[in-house]
């Protein structure tokens, strides 16, 4: 996913619904195209996915921003599933996968950070009797899932300032800068986290 940033659109149902139920919906959905997703019930998953979308007002570009930085790899294992398992295992496989990113673009797209955290720290709780913080968690877990969309539009920037520079492509040319740039921004938000005193008590 390419998602950074949450999308407003205060007439949207979707930006209303609580983080949690979004995260228990996309899992039970996920169940649901693992346990018993025939194609059928693949398809008409998508159909109502990109449906979502239309509804939530989102532009429909979205959907191709959610699966262009793994479309080479979609593509592998169409080629893969193909050629070892034949078209219906191609179109299972193909089809659950671009499901599942789409319906977790879509939540990324709809929710803003506070409200994973605070989802996420609702759902730890249990966790507070064994010395653990909730509040820390959330907070890991939330830049995680900012810095997984952060990182692919980083080296999607680096490989285009690339191109605009002639240059061919190298593996070892867009690490180091990618690299560079991810150590300087998780530098930045430290300092801010530190600057804010960031320091949850956990009890």
């Amino acid at each position: 996913m390419i998602v950074t940033t949450v999308l407003p659109a205060p007439s949207s149902f979707l930006h209303r619904i609580n983080a949690g139920y979004k995260f228990l919906s996309l899992f039970c959905i996920s169940l649901l195209l693992f346990f018993a997703g025939t194609l059928p019930v693949i398809a008409t998953t998508l159909i109502m996915t990109i449906g979502f979308y239309k509804a939530t007002h989102l532009p429909l570009k979205q959907i191709w921003q959610q699966l262009r930085p793994i479309r080479w790899l979609l593509l592998f294992l169409a080629v893969f599933q193909l050629f070892y398992n034949g078209w219906y295992e191609m179109s299972v496989t193909i089809g659950r996968l671009v499901t599942m990113l789409l319906l977790a673009g879509l939540i990324m797209l709809t929710t803003t950070a506070t409200a994973i955290m605070a989802s996420f720290e609702r759902s730890f709780q249990f966790l507070r009797p064994f010395g653990a913080n909730p509040a820390k968690i959330s907070l890991v877990l939330s830049l995680t899932l900012r810095f997984i969309p952060m990182l692919a539009q980083i080296s999607q920037e680096v490989r285009e300032a690339q191109k605009a520079r002639g240059l061919e492509y190298s593996f070892t040319a867009i690490a180091i800068p990618v690299l560079i740039r991810t150590l300087k921004t998780s530098g930045e938000i430290s300092a801010a986290i530190e600057a804010r005193c960031y320091d949850e008590p956990s009890t």
